[in-house]
């Protein structure tokens, strides 16, 4: 909860009354602070303008070069450019400029506002109103008779002289654009609002000794302030639930006085950049009194490792990182013990809890409450999650306080439910009461916890797929802006949570975000950390305005199948509406139709999982596809309804070792299919699966485990068989050798066979299982050139890749790619992170142009001809994949599945 304390910070530069008082108030003091000296004596004993201050004042901005601060709003600022664009913030932009203009004209005047502070402070009156008192001090007497001179000149509005007066202060009132605004002076400070009652606190404080300036916790905290910033804000915790309240409605979830009993007082140092507002300073946590953040002092802020395991989308979190656990914990019973109406002192107290049970014997130094999206749906799905000292030991533990009749089984993970509700608000705060539940699971170091089986599946796979937080191009380019480790670290997508403000906002803010939702939707996240230094906690906040955000899910759609998407999804030729669908199969031998827009047409289950790639047939030679393929003891033929063709499926002679190869030597659908087979013979079937005859049915030395290739040179076709040793036949149509290769050749178990295109060294080419590449001519001989040396199970493309006419050749072993061109001159090469084990593959972009598509570690890798990555990151999987274009137009789409997820990518 504490996450929305940080937006509702920055929400005050929102709301068109509070912006159009602030700065509208800097004008009128600078119009109007002249006219003070007509109406009252300038008192010889001085005081600084901060010691005005009122004492319920919830803030104070201070200014300490006033034309150099507005000068880089609005000439430096991408943030007041955007809200400028609005017509609440337009006038207000408008009197800006024209006391921009003002400073730039009259330089005796700005130099009275860069040479002494200014300050705006904000106290909460009656009916959460919000007013406002400027203050400015001048100490020279030369600045009087300049701004005398200038207001006579500038301000032609006649004053009013209110009846009575503060003390021997006379407060005076001049009417501007329909508003009475009032000023005073005392003391040689000014005051101006447009609130009396506001006035005349500031007023009183200047007659009180103990003012701001002579406080001793102040003048701590001033000591930290940075001198070279923007501003500096002043925060006093004990109003901060009123002003929290000014801008939130009945609805808001979170009890707002716990902000209130967060600490006594925090000084921030703000820095305006071009898309970003950087806010950092120390919070004041005296021993005396029940302030929340005294339970970090002692504490050393530890690593944030949370990221890496939270899924991509995460909406929020408030992650807390502590050396001693214990010790917080001790602190923190302290603090809820004087706040009767925490509901975690409540709950922790009900259910007679020690924190240390069953839980502290192997929690980690870290631990967080995140809300997670689900899926498509509006609802928002609480996490918690905790790193472990021992996983053993923690499900161990975990074991004992669950129920014993719940334990399922989602891959790899186990999925169970402690047996008593409530039981991580009772020890952890309210910030976890929203885990009700307590399903759990164990996911590398970390216990998660949520309140359904389901959520903790989606939790998995969005793990399982490499789909994490930290891998998140947006997050990653937030977080390089916040420090590595903290004692408790707030984090706020604020973009993905611009429909849902509105809703806990009162108004004129709830209109004010709706009404610019496009504008708001740019502002990326905010982030709010706190960490222990010495006797006070170090805290920053950090606002990131983002126009170029990348949407975290980067799919046109993803659409989830029953289980785990299996093997490669495939794009296949819809005739009817010269449109692509897509085949999918999953873990439970369904197989999948998909139209273009994701929707499932039809699943219908399979007797064994394929082993072939699926390919496109027209059976009845009428111009209507069906789709073929093989599992290991079946042929199948299905057509676009779902449906099996004739006698199909056939049960095959022999088991299949591999996948089908399907040949169509003249192009008249008078088809050749070819199956490998456990007797190690290939088997050739005609499309209604009877055999060839006069087909030899060759036999191989091992086992295949490669379809059989086709390749047609110089008008003769080769047939080309390769065992799981390596050992080659080259044969002719018939199944007879059509080249007897002369001398001891081992394949590469990865590489293909091409035509040779590059020179006359023979008529195929391939790799040998040093990776050198081979070619064969006709007669059989064997030649090599050596690249480089790769292990057998190296993958190798020969491909024109740079578009120039010439075959390039391409390695990929292990984590290795290089790209060479036909003078062995290496192109490109890049390392991954890990062991590349599904095929790559050749992706053809309009324009002759190609990309590499590449699967490492749950992420798909493209590249261009130069080596650029395109993409590497947000598309995500774990299966090889398919490219083309499913709407047959320019826009080309990458089919892929991660976990039970089939998406649907769009590259351009």
């Amino acid at each position: 909860n504490l996450s929305d304390h940080v937006f509702a910070i920055n929400l005050m530069t929102s709301g068109k009354q509070i912006i159009f008082k602030v700065i509208f108030g800097l004008l009128i003091t600078a119009i109007i602070a002249g006219a003070f000296f007509i109406y009252s004596h300038y008192h010889t004993q001085l005081l600084p303008a901060i010691d005005a201050v009122p004492e319920d004042a919830v803030f104070y901005l201070e200014l300490n070069n006033s034309p150099k601060f507005i000068n880089k709003l609005l000439s430096g600022n991408r943030i007041w450019e955007k809200l400028s664009g609005t017509e609440e913030v337009k006038t207000l932009n408008d009197k800006l400029l024209a006391l921009d203009s003002i400073f730039k004209t009259e330089p005796e005047i700005e130099d009275i506002f860069r040479e002494n502070k200014f300050y705006i402070t904000a106290s909460i009156l009656e009916e959460k109103k919000l007013s406002f008192l400027y203050l400015i001090a001048i100490q020279k007497p030369s600045q009087l008779k300049t701004l005398t001179h200038f207001t006579s000149r500038f301000c032609n509005q006649e004053q009013v002289d209110l009846p009575g007066s503060k003390g021997k202060s006379k407060i005076f009132g001049i009417e501007l654009q329909g508003s009475l605004f009032y000023f005073a002076v005392k003391k040689g400070v000014f005051m101006a609002t447009e609130d009396i009652q506001i006035l005349n606190a500031g007023l009183d404080r200047l007659e009180n000794p103990a003012t701001t300036g002579q406080d001793a916790d102040f003048l701590k905290l001033q000591a930290t302030a940075g001198k070279k910033v923007d501003a500096n804000i002043y925060i006093r915790h004990q109003h901060l639930n009123e002003f929290i309240k000014v801008f939130t409605n009945k609805d808001f979830p979170f009890n707002t006085d716990f902000f209130s009993s967060l600490a006594s007082l925090t000084e921030l140092d703000l820095i305006l950049k071009d898309d970003e507002l950087l806010i950092n300073g120390y919070t004041l946590v005296p021993d005396t009194g029940s302030y929340y953040l005294n339970t970090l002092i002692g504490q050393h802020p530890q690593d944030i490792q949370i990221p890496a395991i939270l899924p991509y989308n995460t909406r929020q979190f408030i992650r807390m990182g502590f050396d001693k656990h214990e010790e917080y914990f001790r602190r923190y019973r302290n603090f809820i013990s004087g706040h009767e109406n925490a509901q975690s002192g409540k709950e922790a107290r009900k259910n007679d809890i020690h924190p240390g049970q069953h839980i502290f014997s192997w929690i980690g130094n870290e631990y967080a409450i995140a809300s997670v999206p689900s899926g498509y749906s509006s609802l928002i799905e609480p996490f918690a999650i905790f790193k472990t000292a021992s996983e053993k030991n923690a499900i161990s533990e975990l074991s004992k306080i669950s129920d014993k009749g719940i334990s399922i089984k989602h891959y790899d993970f186990v999925i169970s439910k402690l047996s008593q509700e409530n039981l991580l608000s009772g020890i952890f705060g309210d910030a976890f009461q929203a885990i009700v539940m307590n399903y759990y699971t164990g996911i590398g170091d970390f216990i998660v916890f949520s309140n359904s089986a389901s959520a903790l599946r989606s939790f998995i796979d969005a793990f399982s797929a490499g789909k994490t937080l930290d891998v998140n191009e947006n997050y990653k380019a937030f977080n390089d802006n916040i420090p590595d480790n903290s004692n408790i670290y707030l984090y706020y997508n604020i973009r993905n949570s611009v429909e849902e403000l509105p809703g806990l906002l009162n108004e004129p803010f709830a209109s004010y975000i709706s009404g610019h939702a496009d504008i708001f939707s740019n502002f990326q996240a905010a982030g709010m950390q706190f960490s222990s230094a010495n006797d006070m906690v170090y805290t920053s906040l950090y606002l990131k305005y983002n126009e170029n955000y990348k949407d975290e899910d980067r799919s046109v759609w993803k659409t989830h199948l029953d289980e785990k998407v299996k093997g490669k999804p495939y794009l296949v030729w819809d005739h009817r509406i010269r449109k692509y669908k897509i085949i999918a199969f999953d873990e439970l031998n369904n197989m999948y139709l998909l139209d273009h827009y994701g929707n499932i047409i039809w699943n219908i289950p399979l007797a064994e999982p394929p082993v072939s790639k699926v390919y496109q047939v027209d059976y009845y030679k009428n111009g209507k596809i069906q789709y073929l393929f093989n599992t290991q003891n079946y042929l199948y033929l299905i057509d676009l309804k779902g449906r099996k063709v004739d006698n199909y499926p056939i049960k095959l002679n022999k088991s299949a070792s591999c996948g089908l190869a399907l040949f169509d030597y003249s192009r008249n659908k008078d088809y050749r299919i070819l199956i490998p087979s456990e007797d190690k013979k290939t088997y050739n079937y005609d499309i209604k699966g009877n055999q060839i005859r006069g087909w030899g049915n060759p036999k191989t030395a091992e086992l295949m485990i490669n379809p059989p290739k086709h390749l047609s040179v110089d008008g003769k076709d080769y047939i080309i068989l390769a065992d799981k040793d390596g050992k080659v036949r080259i044969l002719d149509r018939k199944g007879k050798t059509r080249i007897k290769i002369k001398k001891d050749f081992i394949k590469s178990r990865n590489a293909d066979f091409y035509v040779n295109k590059t020179n006359s060294k023979g008529i195929i080419i391939t790799t040998n299982s040093s990776g050198h590449l081979t070619y064969i001519t006709k007669k059989g001989n064997l030649s090599e050139t050596i690249f480089d040396d790769f292990s057998p199970d190296h993958y190798f493309l020969y491909n024109d890749f740079d578009g120039n006419g010439y075959n390039d050749f391409i390695f990929i072993d292990q984590q290795l790619l290089i790209v060479y061109d036909r003078f062995k001159k290496k192109i490109f090469s890049y390392s991954f992170d890990q062991n590349i084990v599904a095929p790559p593959a050749i992706i053809n972009l309009p324009g002759n142009e190609k990309l590499l598509g590449v699967v490492s570690d749950g992420n798909i890798f493209l590249f261009d001809h130069k080596g650029n990555v395109r993409i590497s990151s947000g598309l995500v999987g774990d299966t090889p994949f398919s490219a083309g274009s499913l709407n047959n137009d320019d826009k080309l789409n990458l089919l892929i599945g991660a976990g039970k997820t089939l998406y649907n990518y769009q590259i351009e």
